[in-house]
C-alpha cells in the first residue's frame, strides 16, 4: 500500500550520473537511477527498497515509468542536447516476460525518441539463469535500435563465456576492480586492462563506473577505456543539477 500511494503522489524521482568520454572528458550520456524521496522529505537510498520491490513485483512497474520519464527529458531536451544517451537497468524478474522488448519499445514511440539514444543495461548475473532465452530477448532489443549494456561486469563467473555468445554493445567494469586493498591493487589492474583490451579487440565499448580517484583516471586512460560513471566526475544528479552541470561544461569547453 505504501508503494502505490509513493507512485500516486510522485515521490520516486530520477536521478542522472553523468558518463564521461574519457579521451575527450566530455559528457556523452548518462545512467537513469531512481531515488525515493518521501512526502515528509525523507530519502531513502534504493539498496533499502529495490530488493523488497523485486519479491513483491512493483519494481516492473517503477522501471516503466522510469522509462517514460527518462523518454519525456530526451523529447525535452531534443534540440538543446541532441546526442545524449541514456541508460536504464532492467530487472531479471520481469526481463523474461512475454511482450518485454515490445513493451519498451511503445514507451519510446510514444514518446516521439529514438531506440539509439536507449541503452538497456542487463546485469551480468542474468546469464545464469536463462542464457538461450536472454539472446532472443537481446536480439529483439537490438533489432528496434537499442543498444544492450552488460553491467556489473565481472562481478560473476559467466563473464568471458558471456562475451562469446551474447551479442552486447557495451560492458560495464563493476566497481569490485577499483575496491582493491594494498596487496591486490597491481593485480586488479592487470585484470581491467586485459579486460579492456579484449574489449577494444571485440569492438565492444567499455564503461569503468564507481570511479573516484585520479589516479583510477590515469590507468583507465592509459588503457583504452571508453566511459567513465563515478563520484570522480560527478555524483547522481537531480534534472536541475544535470542540466546545470552540463551548461558548465560546454560553457568550458
Amino acid at each position: 500500500f505504501r508503494m502505490k500511494r509513493a507512485a500516486e503522489n510522485e515521490e520516486f524521482v530520477v536521478y542522472y550520473q553523468p558518463k564521461v568520454d574519457l579521451p575527450r572528458k566530455r559528457c556523452i550520456g548518462f545512467e537513469a537511477l531512481v531515488r525515493w524521496k518521501m512526502m515528509e522529505g525523507q530519502m531513502i537510498p534504493p539498496d533499502e527498497f529495490i530488493p523488497l520491490f523485486e519479491k513483491n513485483g512493483f519494481l516492473e512497474q517503477l522501471d516503466m515509468y522510469m522509462m517514460d520519464e527518462v523518454c519525456q527529458l530526451l523529447k525535452k531536451w531534443e534540440q538543446t542536447y541532441p546526442s545524449l544517451r541514456i541508460s536504464i537497468n532492467v530487472s531479471r524478474m520481469y526481463i523474461f516476460r512475454p511482450g518485454f522488448a515490445r513493451r519498451v519499445l511503445e514507451i519510446v514511440e510514444r514518446n516521439g525518441v529514438s531506440t539509439k539514444q536507449l541503452e538497456i543495461e542487463i546485469t551480468e548475473s542474468v546469464i545464469f539463469d536463462r542464457s538461450m532465452e536472454l539472446f532472443a530477448i537481446i536480439q529483439e532489443l537490438r533489432s528496434y535500435g537499442f543498444r544492450i549494456s552488460m553491467d556489473d561486469f565481472g562481478s560473476g563467473y559467466s563473464s568471458l563465456n558471456m562475451l562469446k555468445d551474447i551479442p552486447i554493445d557495451t560492458i560495464k567494469l563493476d566497481q569490485v576492480f577499483f575496491q582493491t586493498n594494498h596487496g591486490n591493487t597491481q593485480r586488479a589492474r592487470d585484470i581491467v586492462g586485459g579486460v579492456l583490451s579484449l574489449a577494444k579487440t571485440l569492438g565492444i565499448h567499455s564503461v569503468a563506473e564507481g570511479i573516484e580517484e585520479a589516479d583510477e583516471v590515469v590507468f583507465l586512460k592509459e588503457h583504452g577505456c571508453d566511459e567513465i560513471q563515478g563520484y570522480y566526475y560527478s555524483k547522481p544528479l537531480c534534472v536541475e543539477d544535470f542540466e546545470a552541470y552540463i551548461c558548465r561544461q560546454n560553457a568550458d569547453r
